[in-house]
């Protein structure tokens, strides 16, 4: 058995990684990461089927943009200054 000096910190080449997985000798290929990407986008697109239907809500619109002055005015220097404080 050899000596390890106090301290040092020996690791095998098959050790786990700083999640706790053990690494893998085959990482996923392509084909993989795209069925993982397109099963996220189906279930978000399932999530927020129905967000299409629902109305909006205009509770401050009309006082902050509609009829806004410095908003109307378009971007000037005044108007970032306003939106700013």
């Amino acid at each position: 058995m050899t000596e390890v000096e106090p301290g040092s910190v020996t690791r095998s080449p098959n050790a786990a990684s700083s999640l706790g997985a053990p690494r893998s000798e085959n990482p996923p290929g392509p084909w993989a990461v795209f069925g993982v990407a397109a099963v996220l986008v189906c279930a978000v697109g399932v999530v927020f089927a129905g967000a299409g239907d629902l109305g909006t809500v205009e509770y401050d619109d009309p006082d902050y943009v509609t009829r806004n002055a410095y908003v109307q005015a378009g971007m000037t220097w005044e108007g970032l200054r306003w939106a700013a404080t």
